[in-house]
C-alpha cells in the first residue's frame, strides 16, 4: 500500500498578498452635460406645449363625441408627459446649479489659497522689509546731518573764508526745524513720489506703527467670509 500523503491546506487570505480595489462612487455629470440636458428638456416642454395647444384647438372644434374622445386621450397623454418633463426639468436645473457651484468652488480654490498666502506671508515680509528700509533711511539721514554739522564746525574752526556757507545745524536742531540742507529730505520725497504722487496731496504724518495697522486691516478683510 503506498504511503499516505498529506494534502497541503489551501492558502488562506492571510498567507497571500491581496490588493483591495476600492470602487469610488461615480462622479456626477459635469455642468456642460447638465446644461445640455436642461436645454433638451426645455425644448421638449416647448414642443409638448405647442402640441397641447393644437389638440385643444382641435378639441374645441370637435362636433361629436366620436371626434372629441380621441383628442381627449391625446390631450391626457401630452399633459401627463408635460407634467413629468417639467418635474425632470426642476431636478435638472437644481443639479446644474449645484454642478456650476462646485465648478466655481474648484476654480476659486487655488485662487483663494494664493490670496491667503499673499496676505499671511508675503505681505508680512514686504512690510518688515519696508519698515527696516525706512528705519535705515532715518538713521542714514541723521548720520548725514551729523556729517554736515561737523563739516561746518571744522570749517569754522579752521578759519575757512566761506565757513558760513557750509554751516549746518545739529541733528537735534535740524529735527526741531532749523534751516539746513533740505535736499536730503526732498530727495527722499522724490523717491516716494515715484511710488505714488500722494506725497504731494497731503501733509499727513504717520509713525511706522501705521504699517502694522495696514497689515491687520488687509488680513482681516482677506480672512472674512465672503459669499460670491
Amino acid at each position: 500500500m503506498p504511503p499516505k500523503t498529506k494534502t497541503p491546506p489551501a492558502p488562506s487570505p492571510a498567507d497571500e498578498d491581496f490588493i483591495v480595489e476600492v470602487e469610488l462612487p461615480p462622479s456626477g455629470p459635469d455642468a456642460a452635460t447638465l446644461a445640455q440636458r436642461v436645454a433638451d428638456l426645455r425644448a421638449a416642454i416647448a414642443a409638448d406645449e405647442a402640441e397641447q395647444r393644437g389638440i385643444e384647438e382641435q378639441h374645441g372644434l370637435a362636433m361629436t363625441l366620436v371626434d372629441a374622445e380621441p383628442l381627449e386621450r391625446q390631450l391626457a397623454v401630452v399633459t401627463a408627459r408635460l407634467r413629468r418633463t417639467r418635474g425632470e426639468l426642476v431636478g435638472a436645473e437644481r443639479d446644474l446649479a449645484e454642478a456650476e457651484r462646485t465648478a466655481r468652488d474648484a476654480a476659486r480654490g487655488p485662487l483663494l489659497q494664493r490670496l491667503h498666502v499673499l496676505a499671511d506671508q508675503d505681505l508680512g515680509r514686504a512690510i518688515r522689509a519696508y519698515r527696516e528700509a525706512l528705519e535705515a533711511a532715518g538713521e542714514r539721514s541723521r548720520a548725514l546731518v551729523e556729517v554736515l554739522h561737523q563739516i561746518g564746525t571744522a570749517a569754522q574752526a579752521a578759519g575757512h573764508p566761506r565757513a558760513t556757507e557750509v554751516a549746518h545745524p545739529t541733528v537735534a536742531q535740524f529735527a526741531a526745524g532749523a534751516a539746513g540742507r533740505v535736499e536730503l529730505i526732498y530727495a527722499a520725497l522724490g523717491v516716494l513720489y515715484g511710488v505714488s504722487p500722494h506725497v504731494l496731496d497731503t501733509r499727513k504724518l504717520m509713525t511706522l506703527d501705521a504699517l502694522d495697522r495696514l497689515s491687520v486691516d488687509v488680513r482681516s478683510v482677506v480672512r472674512a467670509e465672503v459669499t460670491l
